[in-house]
């Protein structure tokens, strides 16, 4: 591989310059929180109208599945995480070629073998960077006699 560091070089150059490679991180975490927070309201009000009418409660018809709002957020965000992902891959081939930056670095013997490993590495960077806010959120373990979520 013949200029792999060179091309690593101009992949995080252009990265760190890009509004791309931002949304790229931020975009999954917020699409998550607002999802998180939407469902969140949602239940409220699911709450409030059942003690309005003296139904059944919804923390009870949830009881025995806890993790499924979490689980849709976070599976909303990583789906999200992926199609960006191949997004950014084609974005940064047509943008490399449209501001000649890919001609710069086939002219200093860089090989095109080392400029596809070099934009392999700079994707595997940006999920990297994502990766801990989703592993951030803490998982609720157990309710209290009240019904509230207790962390262990």
């Amino acid at each position: 591989m013949n200029g792999l560091l060179v091309a690593i070089k101009s992949e995080i150059f252009v990265a760190l310059r890009t509004f791309a490679s931002k949304l790229i991180v931020a975009a999954p975490a917020l699409v998550a929180a607002a999802q998180l927070m939407l469902v969140k309201l949602t239940e409220a009000g699911q709450q409030a109208r059942d003690s309005m009418l003296g139904g059944s409660s919804f923390e009870q018809s949830v009881a025995n599945n806890a993790y499924g709002f979490f689980v849709d957020g976070l599976t909303t965000g990583l789906t999200m995480l992926g199609l960006l992902l191949v997004a950014q891959g084609a974005y940064s081939f047509s943008y490399d070629r449209d501001i000649g930056s890919i001609r710069h670095l086939l002219i200093r013997r860089v090989s095109r073998s080392s400029v596809l490993t070099a934009k392999l590495i700079h994707l595997h960077l940006l999920a990297a960077a994502v990766r801990p806010t989703a592993a951030s959120y803490k998982l609720p373990s157990q309710r209290d006699a009240l019904g509230i979520w207790r962390d262990s």
